[in-house]
This record gives C-alpha cells, structure tokens and sequence, in this order.
C-alpha cells in the first residue's frame, strides 16, 4: 500500500531504452490507437475529462515524450461497447475506455509480452457467471412461475483506488 502494486514484469525494465524510443517515435509519428478509440472520440474525450477531474489521470503534451528518461510508454487506446440499463429500466448503450496492452508495438513488444510466465495470476470472479448461471437454473426449477430478479453492484473504476508503482504507472 505504501509503495504501489507492482506488475509481474519478466525483467526491470521491461523495455530497453532503443526498444522505447522507437515505441514513443511510432506514437509521435502516427496514431497508435485502436480504430475504436478513433472513430469515438467524443467518448474518449468525456472519459479523459472524468480521469482527470477525479485526479486518476494526468495530461503530458506530447512534446515532452522524448525528454523524458523513465521508463514511460504508450498503451494503444481503444473503447468497447456494452448494454446497461438507466434510471427507468431501459436498455442503453454506454461506451468504456479500454487499455490494449497484447499490441505488439514497433519494438515487438507489447505490455503483457513482458509479463513473466512463472508469476501466477489470479482471478477470482471467474467462475461467478457459472454461478450464476446454475443458480437461475435451479431457481427457475423451483419455482417456474416467478420473475427471477439479479442484482449487480458496479464498482465503476473501483481498481483506480489502489495506486500502481511509480515505475510501473510510468508504462500507462
């Protein structure tokens, strides 16, 4: 909590200086992001307006990029769209911001490719939506004449609570 999460990175750094010149000269060059991001970007913009305004974002010109001598680096931008419903019960559509850390970037590497095998990752709500899935089953069994009501609790952008390492939140 003190220092940060950090990533399970095969080596530290994981890209070496010349691997990311070339990653941040490809992204001052051309647009790196995903088709998705460019074809909604009013969408990215109101998203990019609520991360900063709540402190969880910050803006550097691109200007600046080659200065830098962190470890920084570019994730590809992108956006997905999913149903939800509003205040009234309708279905709506809403669109999220998404992070493409599998992109192999011009130095061949992508975020997740530097990400050491041996570290196990968890996941704990995987299996929630057999779960689920099962449970409306053997309610709908039980009782066949009744609405089966799901609750869900959307903990929007609950992960930005816990901060990431200093060298690690450089890579975003």
């Amino acid at each position: 909590i003190r220092s940060g999460i950090s990533y399970a990175f095969e080596k530290e750094p994981p890209f070496s200086d010349e691997e990311r010149k070339l990653d941040i000269q490809e992204a001052l060059t051309k647009d790196i992001n995903n088709k998705s991001a460019l074809t909604n970007v009013s969408i990215c913009e109101k998203a990019f307006k609520k991360e900063i305004g709540r402190g969880w974002s910050f803006v550097l010109p691109l200007s600046v990029a080659n200065l830098l001598t962190d470890k920084i680096n570019f994730i590809p931008l992108g956006t997905a769209a999913q149903w939800t419903i509003d205040d009234k019960g309708n279905p709506k559509r809403k669109c999220r911001l998404t992070q493409d850390c599998s992109r192999l970037r011009k130095s061949g590497k992508s975020i997740n490719s530097c990400m050491d095998p041996e570290v196990e990752s968890e996941c704990y709500f995987g299996g929630c939506l057999n779960r689920m899935l099962l449970r409306i089953l053997y309610l709908r069994l039980k009782y066949p004449d009744y609405a089966i009501l799901i609750n869900k609790y959307d903990l929007d952008s609950a992960y930005r609570r816990m901060h990431v390492h200093i060298d690690h939140a450089l890579l975003e």
